[in-house]
């Protein structure tokens, strides 16, 4: 059985699904700012739900918005974005 092609797992409503650009790569950001200030292990990030994150072994809420459907796809295009621009170098 062969590999399965990442275009293939694209949701067909990409293209008008999403937030700001740059919103998804600044909560992120911020996501993982969280964890290095609490000394975290991991990052749990689901749509319709706050992102968490490990400490010590138990799952906390960050204090944070809800990680809304549009705010995930926004932050898989500007992930997408980001690999494009440095595929170009």
């Amino acid at each position: 059985m062969g590999a399965v092609r990442n275009e293939l797992l694209v949701p067909l409503s990409i293209n008008h699904r999403g937030t700001t650009p740059g919103e998804g790569k600044r909560a992120w950001i911020s996501w993982l700012e969280a964890i290095i200030r609490v000394e975290g292990s991991d990052l749990i990030v689901k749509s319709g739900l706050r992102p968490r994150v490990r400490h010590r072994g138990v799952l906390k809420d960050l204090e944070t918005d809800l990680c809304t459907p549009d705010l995930m796809m926004q932050l898989a295009k500007d992930s997408k974005r980001q690999t494009d621009s440095r595929a170009r170098i």
